[in-house]
């Protein structure tokens, strides 16, 4: 059970951050009113997500965007990872997976993880691990990483990422 602000409960916000997002940021911000230390994992699979497109950005680099957006914010760690979140999640102590909905098709998604993950326990006996899920704010609903990519490769660039951010895709997209 998730016990706000227990000195020993870590919050875990795992994704590819392919670029991080304001939705992103927002949800970093408000998971710090229920756990002491929220870490922020940048997955560093080549295919991230068990995707057969590759990542725009290397994980060194989206590590540096989450950091320099979430700089305002107090105890943020950023590391990245490979494999399966839920064994970086039992890796940690009291750890529990941070997870953001948009819309139906998230909650979809995240439903059919969750199912991937019990029918690991039981094949594992391995701990459980708890998820919270953070509804998008209205006003972030719309955005995602990949419409980001795909305005930015149509030189159309946005509010829906950090300051900074709009840089590095110029820059990766050669258009500066």
């Amino acid at each position: 059970m998730i016990s706000p602000h227990h000195p020993q409960t870590t919050g875990l916000f795992a994704g590819t951050f392919d670029p991080i997002t304001i939705g992103h940021v927002d949800i970093i911000k408000r998971s710090q009113a229920l756990f002491s230390r929220v870490i922020v994992a940048v997955n560093d699979h080549h295919h991230a997500n068990g995707s057969h497109k590759s990542c725009l950005f290397d994980s060194m680099t989206r590590v540096e965007m989450v950091e320099k957006s979430c700089a305002h914010l107090r105890g943020i760690k950023v590391i990245t990872y490979q494999g399966l979140t839920v064994e970086l999640a039992r890796s940690l102590k009291d750890c529990v997976l941070i997870r953001g909905l948009r819309c139906a098709r998230d909650f979809e998604f995240e439903s059919q993880l969750f199912a991937v993950q019990a029918d690991l326990n039981i094949n594992t006996k391995k701990p459980y691990i708890d998820t919270i899920y953070f509804r998008a704010h209205t006003k972030y609903q719309h955005i995602s990483s990949s419409l980001v990519r795909h305005l930015a490769s149509l030189q159309t660039f946005t509010t829906m990422v950090p300051d900074g951010v709009n840089e590095q895709l110029k820059h990766k997209l050669s258009l500066t």
